[in-house]
């Protein structure tokens, strides 16, 4: 894996902001980070590079 970013967005059009940048193959990052869902109550994640992702949704807003 090679350096890059990764975006969590409610959309198919990733942001011009990333939520986690990391800058040499091979690194573990942790992130935490906001953001809306869409209309279909998903949420996409848009990466620069092959990336391997875990994610954990703690909560939610009403």
């Amino acid at each position: 894996v090679d350096a890059g970013w990764i975006a969590a967005h409610p959309g198919p059009t990733a942001p011009e902001v990333s939520s986690v940048n990391y800058d040499r193959p091979g690194q573990t990052r942790a992130a935490f980070a906001f953001t809306t869902v869409s209309p279909s109550d998903t949420v996409s994640f848009t990466s620069k590079v092959q990336s391997e992702l875990v994610v954990d949704v703690v909560g939610f807003f009403d």
